[in-house]
């Protein structure tokens, strides 16, 4: 056993996970289309290092389990990997699978690491230091921008919302219900004169920052109508926050002072901080996920730890957990009267998903559903990460109302558990209730016995296999309570307090989809087993055991191995390091396309590709590039129509030695054609992207192809059945084929959903006047006129009309007004002195 090896193993674990935590934690980039794509490519790269680093020390050691006790951690963990495993293979979208399982992988990673090299006080403190250090920036920053003094481009991203370094206020208020009980374990809760000191300074410092928050809330427009007192209160709390902000945390430093708080007192500061930093996301689930922690923190602490009488810890319950919740359903209830829309969203979306779950989605997997497949997916679900592919086709159209756009993704149906059921069935639900199952149970079991006060015997030395905590062994003795609580046993408390405030934001919010939330959750789920174990009391000197499993003994068969993990851990960098290379390149390209400078744009979008060909919005971006700039010389253009293998392709070498080379196809091409090509791309990644069906429809309209146009603008339409540009495209359609009465329908369907669209009432008047039913054109025509009276258009239709009805009085009329929003408008002064050289005629 080489310990040098395992030595430098150790460094590149004990302090690569808690300072990839803080990166995870602080890092975003402005540059990428995604400004968080930096915490992404930092989990692809950082953990595959330390994955690489655990799995070479441990075939060092010659085992990967530390002791029996770990497996009743790893194997439920293990059986959800083998959950997502399964339901990638199963997924008819194997690159969008490919993403949510790559993160699966290397969280689980992360959990057995956790679980098991993190064993020591020391190693655990260092960890919980570093994510300390990351909240306390984090919130830093979060009061920056509370401030308005954020430098950085994507100030009030979020209105008045705060998001800190997570680039989502949703993504940083969940990070902040997971820290936020692990700062609650510094205090001492055993001591009862200090704890009730501790309490009142919590609650008074606590009720200040509500307080503040609120009067933010409230604004300018609450206030004032509170008269002076409010005027007052606006100009203390409102118009000089930062002031007030600073006068109120020095107020609540004098009230600590005068209640005697001998220490903690600048860490009561910090949380006021927190405090104010989770209110100003105003995000509705974290207020409900927060006092979950909280209360859970609090009702264990009290049963378990504080030294009360029964009496007063029922009081203390009572008293505590009824202000917390009334408190939390007002701030809740305040925010719902101010924007109840995304408890709507939340709602038609998980509908959506229960449908979706009921149903083999046949729409939206592109795939006929047979018995086999129907039955796969109550079981086993679609596939790990489809939920964003698929829901298009089941997506409500309320959700269009409620956005107020037409052109979004929804990638998540904002509930974990619901999103595990549908990826991964019935089956891989159970899995990870049974994960957290294991983790709370014990747990809480754990905090019992070591905080029990009934005298027992000491257990037996046999350790169950089967629970390691039951009454056959455990590290601690049932009957036995401490002198003093300690450290590691607080930090069990805060874990499990923080992973159930998570987990009850996490139903109804999508947090733990992504880095920011995922990666702490299954780092701090393997720190609970951890705490839950117990300290390994020899420290390093497991090092040197000398039982070895499945891995080979002889060193070369070690070596060989371990430098296989090695070229694949520098494989795996290499490759995740593309998706950030993509990233930057994606949105160079939108900006080319913003500004229509086609050529930079094409050649940004064909080096996205080049990294990432399968990135589903460069595809849809890149056709909408041919489309607008609508090129019909037919040529062949390599800027414009050679395809790199690369762009096809992560591995082009390995699909030539499997598939031989393929030969380009250099056939001139218009845009028109280029344009369609890449829908197709698109559609073979995701079958009903975002409008794809629209934007074909429109390429088949300029080029007069009325059917397919139609075709697609009907498959737009399943989709999103409200969205009136749809409907006046295939009016258009319609009038071309002299359909009269089909062109009708869609145009009252399209003022009928937007009903302030001045040109489909024009084009509506038109299908009515060809149909001779001249009353309902004049009266769209006035309809125009009324939405937009400097609309020269819908004035010259209605000239038109009563023109050809012969109404010259009114037809004159119109033109004048034409005349007067536009009086260089030659067909207005022609038809103007035409008539009135009739009139003169008449008169001599």
């Amino acid at each position: 056993m080489d310990r040098k090896l395992i030595k430098y193993c150790n460094i590149v674990i004990e302090f690569g996970l808690p300072i990839l935590a803080f990166l995870i934690a602080l890092s975003f980039y402005l540059k990428t289309y995604d400004s968080c794509q930096v915490k992404i490519t930092l989990l692809h790269i950082g953990a595959t290092i330390i994955i690489a680093a655990w799995i070479i020390k441990a075939i060092e050691k010659g085992k990967l389990l530390g002791s029996k006790e770990q497996r009743l951690y790893a194997v439920p963990v293990l059986f959800f990997l083998l959950s997502g495993i399964i339901s990638f293979s199963i997924s008819p979208f194997k690159f969008t699978s490919f993403e949510e399982l790559t993160r699966r992988v290397l969280y689980v990673g992360i959990f057995l690491i956790a679980l098991i090299e993190f064993d020591s006080s020391e190693k655990v403190n260092r960890m919980f230091r570093w994510i300390l250090a990351a909240t306390f920036i984090a919130v830093f920053y979060g009061l920056v921008q509370f401030m308005d003094l954020d430098p950085f481009i994507w100030r009030g991203a979020f209105g008045d919302r705060i998001f800190s370094t997570f680039g989502n206020p949703n993504f940083f208020a969940a990070f902040l219900v997971l820290v936020t009980p692990l700062i609650l374990t510094f205090f001492d809760f055993s001591d009862l004169e200090q704890t009730k000191k501790t309490i009142v300074s919590l609650v008074l410092v606590a009720a200040i920052g509500i307080l503040y928050c609120f009067m933010q809330f409230l604004g300018k427009e609450g206030l004032m109508r509170m008269g002076s007192l409010g005027a007052a209160a606006f100009l203390f709390f409102v118009e000089n926050k930062t002031y007030a902000f600073f006068f109120l945390l020095l107020f609540s430093l004098c009230l600590m002072v005068l209640l005697k708080m001998k220490s903690r007192k600048f860490l009561i500061l910090f949380l006021f901080i927190v405090l104010v930093n989770v209110l100003m996301t105003r995000t509705k689930a974290a207020y409900i996920g927060f006092a979950a922690g909280t209360c859970f923190f609090a009702i264990v602490t009290t049963l378990f730890i504080v030294p009360a009488t029964k009496k007063q810890k029922k009081a203390f319950l009572a008293g505590f957990l009824s202000v917390v919740l009334l408190g939390t359903l007002f701030g809740v209830v305040f925010l719902l009267r101010q924007r109840i829309d995304s408890v709507r969203f939340r709602v038609f979306t998980w509908l959506s998903t229960l449908e979706m779950i009921r149903d083999y989605p046949e729409e939206g997997t592109g795939l006929e559903a047979t018995a086999k497949r129907e039955l796969i997916h109550k079981f086993l679900g679609t596939g790990i990460g489809t939920f964003k592919i698929v829901y298009p086709a089941f997506r409500r159209p309320e959700i269009f109302h409620i956005e107020g756009k037409h052109n979004t993704e929804t990638d998540h149906p904002e509930n974990e558990f619901i999103e595990v059921w549908y990826d991964e069935g019935i089956v891989g639900l159970g899995i990870f209730l049974w994960l957290l199952m294991v983790f709370f149970y014990t747990g809480t079991k754990r905090l019992k016995q070591v905080t029990s006060h009934s005298a027992q015997g000491p257990p037996s030395p046999k350790i169950s296999r089967l629970n390691p905590h039951s009454k056959k062994g455990s590290k601690f003795r049932i009957g036995y309570l401490p002198d003093k609580f300690t450290r590691r046993q607080y930090l069990l408390l805060g874990l499990l307090s923080g992973l159930f405030g998570l987990l009850v934001h996490n139903s109804m919010c999508v947090n733990m989809r992504f880095v920011s939330s995922g990666f702490v959750f299954w780092l701090f789920l393997g720190l609970l087993g951890g705490q839950i174990l117990g300290e390994n009391e020899k420290g390093n000197a497991s090092l040197e055991g000398n039982r070895r499993s499945k891995f080979p003994v002889n060193v070369r068969s070690r070596r060989i191995i371990q430098t296989l993990v090695i070229i694949l851990a520098l494989f795996l960098v290499f490759f995740f390091r593309r998706f950030f290379i993509a990233d930057i390149h994606h949105n160079k390209a939108i900006a080319y396309s913003k500004a229509s400078v086609w050529e930079n744009a094409l050649k940004e979008y064909q080096t996205v590709l080049r990294h990432n060909p399968y990135y589903a919005m460069t595809h849809y971006f890149m056709g909408n590039v041919y489309n607008d700039r609508w090129d019909m010389r037919r040529v062949y253009n390599p800027r414009w129509d050679s395809v790199d293998l690369r762009q096809k392709y992560f591995f082009p070498f390995i699909h030539k030695l499997l598939n031989g080379t393929e030969e380009e196809d250099q056939k001139p091409r218009t845009d028109s054609e280029r344009a369609l090509a890449k829908y197709a791309d698109l559609k073979k990644l995701a079958p009903h992207y975002v409008q794809v069906h629209f934007q074909e429809g429109i390429v088949y309209t300029k080029l007069g192809e009325w059917d397919k146009a139609i075709e697609d603008f009907e498959k737009a339409l399943v989709l999103d059945p409200v969205y009136a540009p749809t409907y006046f495209k295939m009016g258009w359609c319609y009038v071309q084929k002299k359909e009269w009465a089909k062109a009708e329908e869609v145009y009252q369907k399209a003022v009928e959903w937007n009903p302030k669209f001045g040109q489909a009432y024009i084009n509506l008047g038109n299908v009515y006047f060809m149909q001779t039913k001249f009353k309902e054109a004049e009266n769209c025509y006035k309809k125009a006129v009324e939405l937009n009276d400097s609309d020269i258009s819908a004035h010259r239709s209605l000239a038109a009309f009563y023109w050809n009805v012969k109404r010259y009085d009114l037809a004159l009329k119109e033109w004048e007004k034409i005349l007067e929003l536009n009086p260089e408008d030659k067909q207005a002064k022609s038809i103007i002195e035409q008539v009135k050289g009739e009139k003169l005629k008449v008169g001599d």
